[in-house]
């Protein structure tokens, strides 16, 4: 099973949609916002799709990057992915543009609590089987 198996990425990209729609769920109660069902499902796919994309592109960018190189396209991956999904929910959800860069910015820091949780979920999980 290569990498880009058709199965493997739809699989991916599912998981990824639900993670996103979880969410974009909650940004979206924190900021006021109302969403139909339609514009919200449009929404969550294409932040999936940019946070994939934001986080595929490093990989694909080269390995020659050196610490600070990194640092660079973390933060700028970042910034990409709030501002780029700021004008994507403003014009999904038919609000203002700060009202989606308030979007953006909780979902942004939704996904990282979420990953902060996970990654140290998983951490003490296999601390305490490494242990025993």
């Amino acid at each position: 099973m290569s990498a880009w198996d058709p199965w493997l990425l739809l699989a991916a990209f599912l998981a990824v949609l639900s993670g996103e729609a979880v969410l974009l769920y909650a940004s979206t109660a924190l900021g006021n916002v109302g969403a139909k069902l339609g514009r919200f499902l449009l929404a969550a796919a294409l932040a999936a799709l940019l946070s994939g994309a934001c986080v595929a592109l490093p990989g694909w960018a080269g390995r020659s990057l050196g610490l600070g190189g990194w640092a660079a396209v973390a933060a700028g991956g970042l910034f990409v992915s709030w501002a780029a999904a700021s004008w994507l929910f403003a014009w999904a959800f038919s609000t203002s543009l700060p009202r989606g860069m308030l979007v953006s910015a909780y979902q942004l820091l939704l996904r990282a609590l979420a990953c902060l949780l996970v990654g140290l979920t998983a951490g003490a999980l296999l601390r305490s089987f490494l242990a025993a």
